[in-house]
């Protein structure tokens, strides 16, 4: 049977005088940046909306003129569903 511990974070000098892992800055510093960054993502991702929108004037003329006299504008509208489901667009 194996000694207990045998399997962990620990230098030779800390296995040699029984010491533990203790808290450094660095260590201290990396695990604060890792627990920001993944609350970070944790909210992108429960905070996104389901559609997007994104309306531009279409490419090439500005306007077009109507056989009445009145200018009308071109659009592009481009829909994108961000979900794996079928959405209907009305």
């Amino acid at each position: 049977m194996r000694r207990r511990g045998l399997i962990r974070y620990a230098s030779l000098n800390g296995i040699e005088h029984g010491e533990h892992l203790r808290p450094t800055p660095r260590l201290i510093g990396y695990c604060v940046v890792l627990t920001v960054l993944a609350s970070l993502l944790a909210v992108m991702i429960f905070t996104r909306t389901d559609v997007e929108a994104t309306l531009l004037h279409a490419p090439g003329a500005m306007f077009q003129k109507m056989p009445d006299g009145h200018f009308s504008n071109l659009y592009t509208l481009r829909i994108t569903n961000k979900t794996a489901r079928e959405m209907p667009v009305e």
